[in-house]
Protein backbone atom coordinates (compact mmCIF):
# COMPACT_ATOMS: atom_id res chain seq x y z
CA UNK A 1 0.00 0.00 0.00
CA UNK A 2 1.40 3.56 -1.03
CA UNK A 3 0.73 7.16 0.06
CA UNK A 4 -2.30 8.39 -2.51
CA UNK A 5 -1.38 10.70 -4.81
CA UNK A 6 -2.59 14.32 -4.50
CA UNK A 7 -4.67 13.36 -7.86
CA UNK A 8 -6.44 10.71 -6.24
CA UNK A 9 -6.78 12.43 -3.06
CA UNK A 10 -8.60 15.06 -4.89
CA UNK A 11 -10.83 12.54 -6.79
CA UNK A 12 -11.59 11.19 -3.23
CA UNK A 13 -12.61 14.19 -1.51
CA UNK A 14 -14.87 15.59 -4.51
CA UNK A 15 -16.48 12.23 -4.83
CA UNK A 16 -17.14 11.61 -1.47
CA UNK A 17 -16.85 15.56 -0.20
CA UNK A 18 -14.70 14.39 2.57
CA UNK A 19 -11.00 14.99 3.38
CA UNK A 20 -8.78 12.28 5.06
CA UNK A 21 -5.35 13.04 7.06
CA UNK A 22 -2.58 10.71 9.12
CA UNK A 23 -2.40 10.62 12.81
CA UNK A 24 0.68 9.39 14.00
CA UNK A 25 1.00 7.89 17.67
CA UNK A 26 3.68 7.39 19.40
CA UNK A 27 4.76 5.70 23.15
CA UNK A 28 7.39 7.99 24.38
CA UNK A 29 9.03 6.88 27.27
CA UNK A 30 6.99 8.46 29.65
CA UNK A 31 3.79 9.57 27.45
CA UNK A 32 1.69 8.62 24.64
CA UNK A 33 1.45 11.44 22.09
CA UNK A 34 -0.85 12.10 19.36
CA UNK A 35 0.13 14.05 16.31
CA UNK A 36 -1.73 15.37 13.66
CA UNK A 37 -1.63 17.45 10.51
CA UNK A 38 -0.76 20.41 12.22
CA UNK A 39 2.77 18.35 13.20
CA UNK A 40 3.12 15.79 10.35
CA UNK A 41 4.27 16.95 7.20
CA UNK A 42 4.76 13.70 5.58
CA UNK A 43 3.73 9.59 6.01
CA UNK A 44 5.32 7.59 3.09
CA UNK A 45 6.23 4.35 1.40
CA UNK A 46 3.47 2.72 3.07
CA UNK A 47 4.00 -1.06 2.68
CA UNK A 48 1.48 -3.46 4.32
CA UNK A 49 2.46 -7.61 3.49
CA UNK A 50 1.23 -10.92 4.40
CA UNK A 51 2.59 -14.13 4.95
CA UNK A 52 0.09 -16.85 4.37
CA UNK A 53 2.75 -19.11 6.59
CA UNK A 54 2.98 -16.85 9.66
CA UNK A 55 0.88 -15.33 11.26
CA UNK A 56 -0.56 -11.33 10.98
CA UNK A 57 1.40 -8.76 8.83
CA UNK A 58 4.58 -6.78 8.00
CA UNK A 59 3.69 -3.27 8.41
CA UNK A 60 6.35 -0.14 7.65
CA UNK A 61 6.22 3.23 6.88
CA UNK A 62 8.55 6.59 6.71
CA UNK A 63 7.56 9.22 8.76
CA UNK A 64 8.50 12.70 9.06
CA UNK A 65 7.45 15.70 12.17
CA UNK A 66 7.49 19.34 12.56
CA UNK A 67 8.76 20.08 15.86
CA UNK A 68 7.28 23.15 16.96
CA UNK A 69 8.03 23.33 20.27
CA UNK A 70 11.12 21.67 20.36
CA UNK A 71 9.99 18.67 22.49
CA UNK A 72 10.76 16.08 19.43
CA UNK A 73 14.16 17.40 20.10
CA UNK A 74 14.30 16.91 23.78
CA UNK A 75 13.14 13.08 23.20
CA UNK A 76 15.74 12.80 20.22
CA UNK A 77 18.82 14.16 22.34
CA UNK A 78 17.57 12.43 25.97
CA UNK A 79 17.91 9.04 24.70
CA UNK A 80 17.68 6.29 21.74
CA UNK A 81 14.11 6.28 19.65
CA UNK A 82 14.70 2.72 18.34
CA UNK A 83 12.15 0.23 19.42
CA UNK A 84 9.81 3.20 20.30
CA UNK A 85 6.33 2.04 19.62
CA UNK A 86 4.62 3.93 16.44
CA UNK A 87 0.76 3.61 15.27
CA UNK A 88 -0.55 4.95 11.87
CA UNK A 89 -4.29 6.37 11.92
CA UNK A 90 -6.62 7.80 9.13
CA UNK A 91 -9.09 10.08 10.28
CA UNK A 92 -11.87 12.26 8.66
CA UNK A 93 -13.11 15.54 9.21
CA UNK A 94 -16.36 14.59 9.64
CA UNK A 95 -15.80 11.27 12.08
CA UNK A 96 -14.98 11.23 15.39
CA UNK A 97 -13.19 7.25 14.36
CA UNK A 98 -9.99 6.47 12.95
CA UNK A 99 -8.42 3.70 11.22
CA UNK A 100 -5.69 1.77 12.10
CA UNK A 101 -3.39 1.14 9.32
CA UNK A 102 -0.73 -0.10 11.15
CA UNK A 103 1.82 -0.04 13.90
CA UNK A 104 5.03 -1.20 14.53
CA UNK A 105 8.68 0.35 16.33
CA UNK A 106 10.88 3.00 15.11
CA UNK A 107 13.59 1.57 13.41
CA UNK A 108 17.02 3.14 11.76
CA UNK A 109 17.60 5.95 10.32
CA UNK A 110 16.42 8.32 12.77
CA UNK A 111 17.49 11.94 12.12
CA UNK A 112 16.52 15.58 13.55
CA UNK A 113 17.50 17.96 10.61
CA UNK A 114 15.98 21.18 10.52
CA UNK A 115 13.34 21.26 13.41
CA UNK A 116 12.27 17.80 11.31
CA UNK A 117 12.34 14.20 13.63
CA UNK A 118 12.32 11.62 10.29
CA UNK A 119 12.30 7.94 11.46
CA UNK A 120 10.70 4.49 9.56
CA UNK A 121 8.15 2.51 11.51
CA UNK A 122 8.58 -1.24 11.37
CA UNK A 123 6.18 -4.01 12.57
CA UNK A 124 8.69 -7.47 11.62
CA UNK A 125 10.73 -9.23 13.87
CA UNK A 126 13.94 -7.60 15.12
CA UNK A 127 16.92 -9.32 16.20
CA UNK A 128 17.96 -8.30 19.54
CA UNK A 129 21.41 -9.90 21.88
CA UNK A 130 20.94 -11.73 24.38
CA UNK A 131 23.57 -12.36 27.13
CA UNK A 132 27.27 -10.49 26.01
CA UNK A 133 30.16 -11.55 24.05
CA UNK A 134 33.61 -12.09 26.04
CA UNK A 135 35.30 -10.42 22.62
CA UNK A 136 33.44 -7.26 23.97
CA UNK A 137 34.84 -6.99 27.52
CA UNK A 138 38.85 -7.08 26.70
CA UNK A 139 39.50 -10.20 28.58
CA UNK A 140 42.50 -12.48 27.94
CA UNK A 141 42.54 -15.55 25.89
CA UNK A 142 42.87 -17.88 28.87
CA UNK A 143 39.54 -16.43 30.19
CA UNK A 144 37.81 -16.49 26.61
CA UNK A 145 39.01 -20.55 25.94
CA UNK A 146 36.97 -21.49 28.86
CA UNK A 147 33.75 -23.56 28.86
CA UNK A 148 30.78 -22.23 27.57
CA UNK A 149 29.07 -19.35 29.74
CA UNK A 150 25.77 -20.41 31.50
CA UNK A 151 22.51 -18.23 29.97
CA UNK A 152 19.63 -18.09 32.58
CA UNK A 153 15.97 -18.18 31.27
CA UNK A 154 13.34 -17.00 34.21
CA UNK A 155 13.97 -17.92 37.39
CA UNK A 156 16.28 -20.69 37.98
CA UNK A 157 17.46 -22.34 41.30
CA UNK A 158 20.73 -23.48 42.25
CA UNK A 159 22.18 -22.23 38.55
CA UNK A 160 25.75 -23.39 37.76
CA UNK A 161 28.69 -21.03 37.62
CA UNK A 162 31.85 -20.81 35.78
CA UNK A 163 35.02 -19.91 37.64
CA UNK A 164 37.05 -17.60 36.32
CA UNK A 165 41.05 -16.95 36.87
CA UNK A 166 40.89 -13.45 37.27
CA UNK A 167 37.81 -11.35 38.83
CA UNK A 168 36.41 -8.99 35.74
CA UNK A 169 35.53 -5.01 37.16
CA UNK A 170 33.94 -2.38 35.65
CA UNK A 171 31.32 0.08 36.13
CA UNK A 172 27.21 -0.47 36.61
CA UNK A 173 25.25 1.75 34.11
CA UNK A 174 22.45 1.88 36.76
CA UNK A 175 22.55 2.02 40.88
CA UNK A 176 22.75 -1.70 42.34
CA UNK A 177 22.51 -2.56 45.76
CA UNK A 178 20.81 -3.43 49.04
CA UNK A 179 20.34 -0.20 51.07
CA UNK A 180 22.07 -0.42 54.32
CA UNK A 181 18.83 -0.79 57.14
CA UNK A 182 20.86 0.61 59.65
CA UNK A 183 21.33 3.73 58.51
CA UNK A 184 18.34 5.73 59.66
CA UNK A 185 19.08 4.67 63.35
CA UNK A 186 23.11 5.83 62.67
CA UNK A 187 21.56 9.05 61.44
CA UNK A 188 19.94 10.22 64.26
CA UNK A 189 22.39 8.77 66.61
CA UNK A 190 24.69 11.66 65.13
CA UNK A 191 22.23 13.94 65.45
CA UNK A 192 21.91 13.67 69.49
CA UNK A 193 25.55 14.13 69.74
CA UNK A 194 26.41 17.03 72.36
CA UNK A 195 29.68 18.61 71.87
CA UNK A 196 31.37 19.33 74.85
CA UNK A 197 31.47 22.73 75.79
CA UNK A 198 34.52 24.84 77.58
CA UNK A 199 34.87 28.32 78.82
CA UNK A 200 37.59 30.62 77.67
CA UNK A 201 39.28 34.19 78.65
CA UNK A 202 37.45 36.06 81.46
CA UNK A 203 38.85 38.00 84.56
CA UNK A 204 38.22 37.83 87.91
CA UNK A 205 39.84 37.27 91.31
CA UNK A 206 39.10 34.33 93.83
CA UNK A 207 37.79 34.85 97.33
CA UNK A 208 37.01 32.31 100.33
CA UNK A 209 34.26 30.14 99.29
CA UNK A 210 32.64 27.06 101.26
CA UNK A 211 33.98 23.66 101.81
CA UNK A 212 33.60 20.59 100.62
CA UNK A 213 32.47 17.08 102.09
CA UNK A 214 36.44 16.36 102.55
CA UNK A 215 36.96 19.39 104.42
CA UNK A 216 38.64 21.22 101.39
CA UNK A 217 37.85 24.33 101.17
CA UNK A 218 36.45 25.85 97.43
CA UNK A 219 37.65 28.98 95.74
CA UNK A 220 34.56 31.48 94.80
CA UNK A 221 35.32 33.58 91.76
CA UNK A 222 34.65 37.14 91.55
CA UNK A 223 34.18 37.66 87.67
CA UNK A 224 35.19 41.64 86.15
CA UNK A 225 34.72 40.02 83.07
CA UNK A 226 33.12 36.82 82.84
CA UNK A 227 34.17 33.77 80.40
CA UNK A 228 32.97 32.74 76.84
CA UNK A 229 31.29 29.27 76.95
CA UNK A 230 32.39 28.11 73.67
CA UNK A 231 31.32 24.99 71.60
CA UNK A 232 34.27 22.20 70.58
CA UNK A 233 34.66 23.27 66.93
CA UNK A 234 36.13 20.28 66.11
CA UNK A 235 33.57 17.95 67.33
CA UNK A 236 30.74 20.03 65.15
CA UNK A 237 32.99 20.16 62.34
CA UNK A 238 33.33 16.10 62.70
CA UNK A 239 29.67 15.40 63.30
CA UNK A 240 28.25 17.36 60.77
CA UNK A 241 30.71 15.84 57.97
CA UNK A 242 29.47 11.77 59.64
CA UNK A 243 26.08 13.49 59.16
CA UNK A 244 26.53 14.45 55.45
CA UNK A 245 27.85 10.84 54.65
CA UNK A 246 25.18 8.99 55.79
CA UNK A 247 22.55 11.07 54.29
CA UNK A 248 24.37 10.91 51.08
CA UNK A 249 24.49 7.01 51.85
CA UNK A 250 20.50 6.58 52.20
CA UNK A 251 20.05 8.79 49.45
Amino acid sequence: MKTLSSTLTSLLENRFGIEFYYQVVVEWNNETVSYGRDTIISVSDIEISTDSEVPGSDFSCSVELQDTDGALKAQYNSRPLVNTPVSIYVKFDQATDAILIGSGNIVTPVTYTNNVLSFSVFSGLVDNEVGFSTDDLGLKQEIKDLQTWPMIFGKVCAAATLSLPEPITGTLVEDEGIADYTLPARICQVQQIQCPVYQTGGRGFATGGGFDFQGTRLPEYIWEEPPEMVVDQECVNSRRQEYCRLVEQLS
